[in-house]
């Protein structure tokens, strides 16, 4: 595939399909990260299917990943493919830090409240929780928290779990190139029933307490695998077995209207089907939809969802394109640099617009305001590549 024949067979170019749905993923994550109810809310809180931002930035660096990394492999060598894993998440490693200490710089600028970004704050149980230590705790605790990422803002902690992945990558592209893809597969499902049976925090970083390793790593390794295997993939749902893409549209449609009975305070009853009750939706999404667990169909409704979306903007990509292309692309290729530095604009905006879930008519057009205005100002800094030398991509 070809960046101007989008609708072709993959091939090692850039896939514009992929960094536009990364793109979408971006804008998700900063909607549900600036805590405003808003019009974007109707489609970015489980609204499309039970699923979030945070599972498609997960598994797209996985599919990219892949496809680069087997590039890399072939036409670079397994000693420099290595290095450049390493070297990378040496430097997400030096970003998390950097982040953490430029919040707590921050917090000593008069006037400026960074409450939002150094706790987090369960707006339905009315609780919050801080996330930075306290001076108080000594200097080799506040420091060794920092350095072993046990503290930071939750809205970047997914980077330490991409640290982590990063450093387990070697070993799953070694098995990839020795064809070796069902045992990982294998190995890769196990870890996951081992973190749903038994929760161990294996790094003991902060980011586990909502993206466990043992089992956020299993959408990882499939989206390197896929990457990897791209071609493979790609033949399989067009000629090999075009009935598993229908059963990706069908699942689909059924979690589609599964959200759509939600029982998220947030949606307003008119926005609600009702069809299930109350306790048993909210049973099921415990048990088979839970986010920072990943339940078993969350992780197909995603993959589906993956498979459909794909497809669609296949079928249609001239129209979307042109349509969503022109803001949707820039944000994907450069989707590191836009989560890195929304956080930022998440704490600019509430100081503005203090975060609530409360809203009337009136907020939801004005928070609508507001979440346009920060993906347009995110926009503005990747065009003009803003701070690009200092914030990775």
């Amino acid at each position: 595939m070809s960046e101007t024949q989008p609708s072709g067979p993959p091939s090692s170019d850039r896939d514009l399909r992929i960094d536009f749905l990364r793109g979408l993923v971006m804008v998700v994550l900063v909607v549900i990260h600036l805590e405003l109810v808003s019009l974007f809310t109707f489609l970015a809180w489980e609204r499309v299917g039970l699923i979030s931002g945070g599972e498609g930035f997960v598994i797209l660096s996985g599919v990219v990943l892949g496809m680069v990394s087997r590039k890399r492999v072939e036409t670079r060598g397994w000693s420099y493919s290595v290095s450049r894993l390493v070297d990378r998440a040496a430097q997400l490693y030096r970003v998390n830090v950097a982040v953490v200490l430029s919040i707590a710089l921050l917090t000593l600028v008069p006037f400026l409240d960074t409450a939002e970004v150094r706790s987090f704050t369960d707006r339905f149980a009315e609780k919050t929780y801080p996330l930075f230590p306290a001076l108080s705790e000594g200097f080799y605790t506040v420091v060794g928290r920092v350095l072993l990422l046990r503290a930071g803002p939750h809205q970047t902690q997914i980077l330490g779990l991409y640290v982590a992945l990063l450093l387990l990558t070697p070993a799953v592209l070694w098995m990839l190139a020795r064809d070796r893809t069902r045992v990982l597969l294998t190995l890769s499902w196990l870890a996951y029933f081992v973190g749903k049976m038994s929760p161990h925090n294996l790094t003991g970083a902060q980011f586990e307490n909502a993206f466990p390793l043992l089992i956020w790593q299993v959408i990882y390794v499939h989206g390197l695998a896929a990457g990897y295997h791209r071609a493979a993939v790609h033949d399989f749902f067009t000629r090999r077995a075009r009935w598993a893409f229908w059963v990706a549209v069908v699942l689909f449609a059924a979690f589609f209207v599964l959200a759509q009975c939600t029982t998220n305070p947030v949606v307003p009853e008119w926005a609600r089907l009702g069809w299930i009750r109350r306790e048993t939706y909210d049973h099921l999404h415990t048990v088979w939809f839970d986010k920072n667990t990943l339940g078993l169909l969350r992780i197909v409704n995603y993959f589906a969802a993956l498979v459909v979306a794909y497809a669609v903007l296949t079928r249609f990509w001239p129209f979307f394109e042109r349509a969503f292309g022109w803001f949707l692309i820039p944000f994907g290729q450069a989707s590191l640099y836009v989560f890195i530095l929304h956080l930022y604009v998440v704490m600019l905006v509430s100081n503005v617009r203090p975060f609530t879930f409360q809203a009337d008519r009136t907020d939801i057009l004005v928070n609508t305001g507001v979440h346009l205005a920060a993906l347009g100002v995110l926009w503005v800094c990747v065009k003009k590549r803003f701070l690009f030398r200092w914030i990775p991509r």
